[in-house]
């Protein structure tokens, strides 16, 4: 037993202690701290017990250090979600931004003319679309390093719906996908799966080849106005419910489908109101903002945070001395920093804060134009008349 070495688990021991054996009486000298040595005093009594004996051998006791290992708790990796594409016009948007990356990306279509400046350092993706078509909605999410779009063109005649999955890199697309159908719906992805709803037109996508997995069209009721458009598909377990919205009743039908296989589980009549008449939904949490200015100059750096409320005064080319362009939001999209041209912005907690500070007399003659600038041109950006 003489120079052996107890190993506790795996690598190298360190000595903490020696006990020597001699004959009867027994003795031991000791070394460690007092901590140590109290925590293996039931260790070195059994030792000297089994040890002692004519033979007056030397015991080397090694103890090894084995770590405490952590409780990891597993990193749940969010589904992507898609957001809506902000349009440069309500009516007739030349183009879309978004965020990819923390890069604002222009999305246009048949090589439009953009509005604003060369020089603002947004990267443009253009599409080709028909002639004389618009696109007039457009839903997107970061897939890994790709961007997935889903969109609908219109000539106000006749409305179709793609899907699109995007090489970032390359500004070119993987795959694109018809869906055909206008009244295009809120997607939702799980895992590699798109699931997508137009006008009588439940589906699901595999995003890696955009192929269909399963399709259901013709869901379309004439008589009883079912299944005109869908709220945003619920996945639950095996089951998907498409809930249809009925803009002639109070009563409105869902579509339920076997996940796996597509299978049409059957189609019910539910009491949920239609989204005609849409649910109160919950408000955003208050932000960590306050009322303050946040500058004036140009090329100005202003982050914006969500649930916060801004407003900016802009140089008015037409106006008359002293007079600016007013514009007021509400963001509610994840934090980004803008930078502003030339002007001053400020920031509100509340729309009370944002209202007390714009409606005032000096501020009667200002300009409130009905159109957001380019720079704020941005999925979150709601822009606001708190003056009348």
């Amino acid at each position: 037993m003489s120079g052996a070495r107890r190993k506790s688990g795996v690598g190298e021991g360190v000595p903490l202690f020696t006990v020597t054996v001699r004959r009867m009486p027994c003795t031991f000298a000791q070394h460690g701290t007092m901590k140590q040595q109290l925590a293996i005093i039931i260790v070195i009594a059994v030792v000297l017990v089994l040890s002692c004996n004519s033979s007056g051998q030397t015991l080397i006791l090694t103890a090894q250090y084995t770590p405490t290992v952590p409780h990891i708790v597993p990193t749940v990796v969010a589904e992507p979600v898609f957001q809506l594409a902000a349009p440069s016009d309500q009516d007739f948007p030349q183009y879309y931004t978004l965020v990819f990356d923390r890069r604002v990306i222009v999305v246009t279509w048949n090589d439009n003319a953009l509005d604003f400046p060369q020089e603002s350092q947004r990267e443009i993706l253009n599409l080709t679309t028909e002639k004389s078509f618009l696109i007039d909605k457009l839903w997107y999410t970061r897939f890994g390093e790709d961007l997935i779009i889903v969109y609908s063109i219109t000539n106000f005649d006749v409305g179709k719906s793609y899907m699109a999955r995007i090489n970032m890199p390359k500004k070119s697309p993987t795959w694109n996908t018809a869906v055909g159908a206008f009244n295009l719906g809120e997607p939702v992805i799980r895992g590699q799966y798109i699931y997508v709803t137009a006008i009588g037109l439940v589906a699901k996508l595999d995003s890696g080849t955009g192929k269909y997995v399963w399709r259901h069209d013709g869901l379309y009721d004439r008589q009883t106005q079912d299944f005109n458009d869908f709220q945003k598909p619920v996945l639950d377990g095996e089951r998907v419910v498409f809930q249809g919205n009925n803009h002639f009743s109070d009563i409105a039908k869902r579509i339920e489908v076997k996940d796996s296989t597509g299978e049409i589980i059957g189609i019910f009549t539910t009491d949920q109101p239609s989204s005609s008449k849409p649910m109160p939904t919950a408000p955003i949490p208050p932000a960590a903002c306050s009322a303050t200015h946040l500058g004036t100059g140009k090329n100005l750096a202003v982050n914006l945070h969500k649930g916060c409320y801004y407003h900016f005064e802009l140089p008015c080319g037409e106006c008359q001395a002293g007079e600016k362009n007013i514009i007021a939001i509400h963001y509610t999209g994840d934090e980004f920093s803008v930078v502003v041209p030339e002007g001053s912005a400020w920031q509100h907690n509340e729309s009370s804060s944002l209202s007390q500070s714009l409606c005032r007399e000096t501020h009667i003659r200002d300009h409130w134009p009905n159109k957001l600038p380019w720079f704020l041109i941005l999925p979150g950006v709601e822009q606001l008349a708190p003056c009348g």
